[in-house]
């Protein structure tokens, strides 16, 4: 009888630690969420969105709405803010927010439109702290025809028509690809840490590629089982898998750079394109008309004359410049060109002008890829 209570105790514990553990478990396990509460005056819903792995906050008051956002891990503590402060100079205004676990930027405004903090008056910016504008190595430093100014710890890989010109904190290295002047090099993509290169030695169509590992920069080269005609076009990148369609062919192609595979994800009559899912299209519709493959982020970015910020919907101006073109965009960083400047705005840095190239004013649209 005493073994047999003494096996029934064992049992009980290990389900109630079997049970605390599953507990502790889903608490940290990432997951969305909506929190609505109030502080200092401020209606605030706070989200997380995981598959962004983001932190999104809506901050209402007398018909006035601020958002902010902050790329973080899941943590499974809510409300993370504290307290607001209020800060007004001439016709600015922030609100500085105190939270224990996130860094959380002010949002500002100026003549009832958010900008970001990086573009209130000096007053206003010493009443904020030195800790929302913190310093960055500059450099002066010339390389044949480009200037770098700052590179903000990434390598720029700048297309020459033959290779690249690599630019990083260890110097300048050039890397040779083709034995003639590649002009129309549309089908190069950037691919997580590839450079995705055709074979443009070859005409009408290649069945050779060069890889281009930007993060030690090797090159290795892969044979396709299937030809591609150049006139193909990208239709964008997941999970490290290229797609694109063959034009010639009528067909659209899943390229896998890392495992060096590829599929054909088409029939004659219709295709695949991601946009915040996947979703079949016709394959006449994704020939003709000009498609990219949407997919969810904290931050987007768009120019509407000056550059603008979106969270969801809400538009942040965040640079007075006028930019031409945006060349891309590193979860909270956006990369893009005013002339022949290539600058870069980050959430936490503000905007920083990275490399001049004066060759840039003529052509730069597909010439600049950034790891």
């Amino acid at each position: 009888m005493k073994k047999i209570k003494q096996r029934r105790r064992f049992i009980v514990t290990c389900i109630l630690i079997i049970i605390a553990f599953s507990i502790g478990i889903s608490k940290v396990i990432p997951k969305n969420y909506q929190k609505t509460y109030e502080i200092d005056g401020y209606d605030i819903l706070e989200e997380y969105h995981k598959n962004t792995q983001s932190f999104e906050f809506t901050i209402k008051k007398d018909n006035k709405e601020f958002k902010t956002a902050i790329i973080s891990k899941f943590l499974p503590k809510k409300k993370h803010i504290k307290k607001i402060e209020t800060l007004n100079v001439d016709n600015e205004s922030c609100l500085k927010f105190s939270s224990d676990q996130l860094l959380l930027k002010p949002v500002c405004e100026k003549n009832e439109e958010q900008i970001s903090h990086f573009l209130v008056n000096d007053d206003l910016k010493k009443q904020l702290g030195d800790e929302y504008y913190p310093k960055f190595a500059m450099k002066n430093e010339e390389y044949e025809k480009l200037k770098v100014y700052a590179l903000l710890n990434h390598k720029y890989f700048i297309y020459n028509y033959k290779g690249f010109k690599v630019i990083s904190e260890k110097g300048v290295n050039d890397i040779s690809l083709f034995s003639k002047d590649i002009y129309d090099a549309n089908l190069i993509t950037k691919v997580d840490k590839y450079i995705f290169i055709p074979d443009y030695d070859s005409e009408y169509y290649f069945q050779k590629v060069k890889l281009l590992n930007m993060e030690n920069e090797n090159i290795s080269e892969w044979n396709l089982t299937k030809p591609i005609y150049f006139d193909s076009v990208i239709l964008g990148s997941y999970n490290g898998k290229l797609y694109l369609v063959d034009k010639h062919e009528k067909s659209e192609w899943e390229l896998d750079l890392e495992k060096k595979k590829m599929k054909e994800v088409s029939n004659k009559e219709e295709g695949i394109i991601y946009q915040n899912g996947w979703q079949e299209k016709s394959m006449t519709k994704l020939i003709n008309e000009d498609n990219t493959f949407i997919i969810d982020s904290a931050f987007s970015y768009e120019i509407d004359e000056y550059l603008y910020q979106k969270i969801n919907d809400k538009k942040i101006l965040i640079s007075f410049n006028k930019p031409d073109s945006i060349i891309s965009q590193n979860e909270d960083e956006v990369f893009y060109l005013k002339k022949g400047d290539l600058y870069c705005f980050s959430n936490y840095f503000g905007e920083i002008k990275l490399i001049n190239n004066f060759e840039w004013n003529f052509n730069a649209t597909k010439n600049i890829f950034v790891y």
